[in-house]
């Protein structure tokens, strides 16, 4: 991601996480001073990472950044260029997502998204009651998980989607790392 000023973006502190995620988001100066969060003066690429050199107690939080658009859109092209992400590991939940305000009835579009030992990309999608996907594939280059959108609730709060294709091996984690990373576009 590059940079494109204090107005379009901010990183979010003492917010809630979503579903049963378990970091202690930072504010900007705080992220800054841990070294979470930074840009690149000569590619003005965004790092963010999180604390991966204290331990912590069971029951505290891992220290942590969430970037987050100020705008909200209707429509567009949403490119993410991704030239790094967590390693395949227990504890991690890397994403790119995109989520409307009334959650879940304004949707949630997941781009990126993998948990743990996950060695490739989950594509899904999150709405209220009556939102399915067709049974085929169709043009999708990728495996059908569920096609029942219901969030939350239904399908232990998964939504609906596709894993990338099991052929396609750089779509996450440690093999997309191993590529230099990759373009995500939607």
């Amino acid at each position: 991601m590059v940079s494109s000023g204090e107005s379009s973006w901010s990183l979010l502190r003492d917010r809630t996480p979503p579903t049963d995620r378990f970091p202690r988001y930072q504010s900007e100066p705080d992220a800054l001073g841990q070294g979470l969060y930074s840009i690149n003066p000569i590619s003005e690429a965004v790092i963010l990472g999180v604390d991966h050199t204290n331990t912590f107690a069971v029951d505290e939080g891992r220290p942590s950044v969430r970037l987050e658009s100020k705008q909200a859109y209707n429509h567009g092209l949403f490119i993410g260029d991704f030239a790094h992400m967590p390693p395949t590991v227990c504890g991690l939940w890397p994403a790119f997502w995109m989520y409307g305000p009334d959650w879940p009835n304004s949707g949630e579009i997941d781009i990126i998204e993998g948990a743990n030992l996950a060695t490739r990309n989950l594509m899904s999608g999150h709405t209220s009651e009556g939102c399915t996907l067709p049974q085929s594939a169709g043009q999708v280059l990728g495996q059908p998980t569920t096609t029942d959108c219901l969030s939350p609730g239904a399908n232990n709060n998964t939504g609906c989607g596709y894993a990338a294709d099991p052929l396609s091996h750089a779509t996450y984690g440690d093999a997309f790392n191993a590529v230099g990373g990759g373009v995500y576009a939607m």
